[in-house]
């Protein structure tokens, strides 16, 4: 890994970083328990020399005021690229108590935000990052957690409970305070405390509880298990929908009320989901409908794949849909074989050529073989767009563009009359 102890940006950033750091540690508390937290976009970060150079930079200004340093960095989050940094001495007993009231402190100023009893509550710790140029987004992450053995967290309960200290999670947890932080924000879907909504605030002091109340729950979320081959993950954050709205992937409506959820980031360079409907959380893969295999083809295309992996279900029902396809129709003879091949070779997932696959999306689309008003929806969807990426209709330049996944997203955008999909983005993981 590169050094850049002797960089110059590294010097200079270290130098503003400095006071932030100092002004992170709660009053009182003689420099100890300090934490600070910095989200950018990823552009932002690369014009500033990298995460490992903000990281580094973090790290000196740190040491110079003596902490005991732990760092993370994380780049491409559905939140842009993250860097924190924590002094992980142990807090001499004589600042003890000033490091748990400033805990305190930060609670009840959260639960006071989640029961709408803003005035009451002292304000929270500063949040300008200025000295990294990133004033939208506040440097802490730092979500309180209710007492352990608390099962669900009304306002009143939270405020009159005297909370764990983050010293008391950490040993709890096993993690340091920054990880566990992070966690929280992914989990609820926001960036940092200071931008999550009071439903988000609310659902994450519950979840905090949980995770303390069964530490095995953190694990699981942190390690998930591994996915069978040609099944899902498990959700990360499911509840009740809390008002009418659709599906993130098929965009299926959702009444208020029916189970919604979110999946685990995936890697790049797929982009993270909102809320999905219940069948896209689990039977998309194991009970699958026509719409399900071609978003599946769509988004694999999307991300630059040359193949797309079908499970046995999968396999089945594209096979049954180009039955309904003349065989005359090109290239559909071609993809009928590859997906028997599939199915006779009983394995639990088979990869389809990026060409079988858009060609039978096109025939599909020709022979009107969706059966459903939805599968007609996303179908129609599908092949507009895949047709686009074909012809570019908006003249956009590849050349302008870092890869071809970015090129894609913005002729997805750019579409002259918008789909169902092209309001929802992507690539995803499906």
């Amino acid at each position: 890994m590169a050094s850049y102890a002797k960089d110059p940006r590294c010097i200079a950033m270290a130098e503003a970083v400095v006071p932030l750091l100092r002004h992170a540690c709660p009053e009182g508390a003689g420099g100890y328990d300090g934490s600070y937290q910095v989200n950018l976009d990823d552009e932002e970060a690369v014009g500033l020399g990298g995460v490992e150079l903000i990281r580094a930079a973090m790290r000196k200004a740190a040491r110079q005021l003596g902490w005991k340093v732990t760092t993370i960095g994380l780049i491409g989050t559905r939140f842009g690229t993250m860097v924190a940094v924590q002094d992980t001495r142990e807090v001499p007993e004589e600042y003890r108590p000033v490091v748990d009231a400033a805990m305190e402190r930060r609670m009840s100023a959260a639960v006071a935000r989640v029961s709408g009893e803003h005035s009451e509550a002292p304000p929270p710790s500063p949040t300008s990052s200025s000295g990294l140029r990133t004033p939208r987004r506040g440097p802490r992450a730092d979500l309180p957690s209710p007492a352990p053995n608390s099962t669900s967290c009304t306002a009143p309960s939270c405020a009159a409970s005297s909370p764990p200290t983050w010293a008391r999670s950490r040993k709890a947890l096993r993690a340091d305070i920054p990880f566990v932080q992070q966690r929280l924000n992914d989990w609820m879907d926001a960036p940092s405390r200071a931008e999550a909504t009071d439903e988000q605030l609310r659902d994450a002091i519950i979840q905090a509880a949980a995770w303390l109340a069964d530490p095995e729950t953190y694990y699981t979320y942190v390690t998930p298990q591994a996915i069978e081959p040609g099944g899902l993950p498990a959700p990360v954050h499911t509840k009740p929908a809390p008002a009418d709205s659709s599906c993130s992937l098929c965009a299926a409506p959702v009444a208020a009320g029916e189970l919604i959820g979110r999946m685990p980031r995936p890697r790049q360079p797929f982009v993270a989901m909102a809320w999905l409907c219940a069948h896209c959380l689990f039977d998309r893969r194991a009970k699958p409908r026509l719409a399900d295999v071609v978003l599946r083809v769509f988004h694999h295309a999307f991300s630059g794949s040359s193949t797309v992996p079908l499970n046995t279900a999968e396999v089945q029902v594209l096979s049954e849909a180009l039955a309904r396809v003349p065989a005359e129709t090109a290239n559909v003879q071609e993809a009928c074989d590859a997906l028997d091949q599939g199915i006779d070779g009983n394995a639990p997932v088979m990869l389809l050529s990026e060409r079988l696959a858009l060609a039978a999306v096109a025939a599909l689309q020709a022979a009107e073989a969706a059966t459903d008003a939805h599968g007609v929806t996303i179908l129609t969807a599908v092949a507009e767009h895949l047709s686009q990426w074909g012809h570019d209709p908006q003249g956009l330049d590849k050349k302008d563009f870092a890869d071809v996944v970015l090129w894609r997203q913005a002729v997805l955008a750019n579409t002259e009359i918008p789909t169902v999909l092209s309001e929802r983005g992507g690539p995803f993981w499906v």
